[in-house]
């Protein structure tokens, strides 16, 4: 607590007109150390950075050992005193690191993606994307990108990240635009895209019959339903053998956006579904800070096929209005994703 306070005396004095120079000097270190070439932006892809001012550091947090600051005398970690709100959830992560990267029902396609490399470097998972899945083209250049890649898959904001809506993969984003699974998968083999229906009484049913054949211990691993009806998601096979999907199917790198959300209603959200129900209303979801979920807006139908039909749900994603990708034509959209899924995108 003693040491707590302490930081907060630290932040306050940093915040001093006598400081303001050392707050400059790491809010500005990114302009300062910005690749000026493609052959030194390769080069800074492989090295850890700064969570603060993003410029190469390899000393650890030493409480979370989860996030990489400046040594003094910059005063990185103290500017970038956000952390210490996040600090204590990240080192309980850190503790699980291998056992909430641990996915045995999945294939062995996923096992390169869970190298320390792959988290430092988008190399691998650029490889990944393009010459194993084949979802993207092999491009080095914008121009080319850009009319490569066009098409938008589902697939192409994994790459270049966000930059307020600006960078190389999101400026080409368009909200509006409306594709299937098999278009925004775009994957060579249907079979490793779930259908685009509803999950019903029936499928529970036979993925705990397949469960109960082919797994040892089956009676611990067999898919729960809540009071609602509403199936416990406990794992990736609980997903992937309700849907249908066998484990080469990549479709649990952009699952776990629609999963996350069906999770949080499926295990917190009893109370306010059963209140929207008894006054015959949708239940009203908000998403604020909206970035890359932009790009793949049909994928969320997901979260209405694993409810029941008869559940209906209004979602808005407030986005701000500065980071909406260049080519939008509008920051104010409104679709049906299914029959009991409602989503507007509004500027705020």
């Amino acid at each position: 607590e003693a040491s707590t306070d302490q930081n907060m005396d630290d932040i306050k004095n940093l915040s001093s007109s006598n400081s303001n120079n050392q707050l400059l000097e790491c809010n500005t270190s990114l302009k300062e150390k910005q690749p000026s070439t493609r052959e030194e932006e390769k080069s800074l892809n492989q090295i850890t950075l700064c969570l603060h001012c993003r410029g190469p550091s390899s000393s650890l947090c030493q409480e979370c050992s989860g996030a990489y600051f400046c040594d003094e005398p910059r005063k990185c970690k103290m500017a970038g005193w956000s952390h210490q709100c996040i600090c204590a959830t990240w080192r309980i992560y850190v503790l699980r690191r291998n056992e909430l990267s641990t996915f045995p029902y999945l294939a062995d396609w996923h096992l390169p993606l869970l190298r320390d490399d792959c988290f430092i470097s988008e190399s691998t998972y650029h490889n990944y994307l393009t010459n194993i899945l084949g979802v993207l083209s092999p491009v080095n250049i914008d121009s080319e990108y850009s009319t490569v890649n066009r098409k938008q898959t589902w697939w192409a904001t994994e790459l270049y990240g966000w930059s307020g809506g600006s960078s190389l993969s999101a400026k080409y984003v368009e909200p509006g635009r409306r594709r299937s699974y098999i278009d925004g998968f775009a994957l060579k083999d249907s079979t490793l895209i779930p259908e685009e229906r509803f999950v019903t009484k029936e499928d529970i049913f036979v993925a705990n019959e397949k469960i109960m054949q082919e797994t040892q211990f089956p009676e611990a691993r067999l898919i729960q339903t809540d009071d609602r009806g509403l199936p416990i998601l406990s794992s990736w096979e609980h997903y992937y053998r309700l849907r249908s999907l066998p484990p080469r199917s990549p479709a649990a790198l952009l699952g776990t956006y629609p999963l996350t959300l069906y999770y949080a209603i499926q295990r917190y959200g009893i109370i306010p579904l059963t209140v929207a129900q008894m006054f015959d209303k949708p239940l009203k979801i908000h998403i604020v800070g909206v970035e890359k979920e932009l790009n793949f807006v049909d994928w969320f139908q997901e979260v209405g096929f694993l409810l029941p039909e008869e559940v209906m749900i209004e979602m808005t994603w407030v986005v701000r209005e500065d980071m909406f990708p260049q080519c939008s034509q509008s920051k104010s959209i409104s679709m049906q994703l299914s029959t009991n899924m409602k989503l507007s995108i509004i500027g705020g």
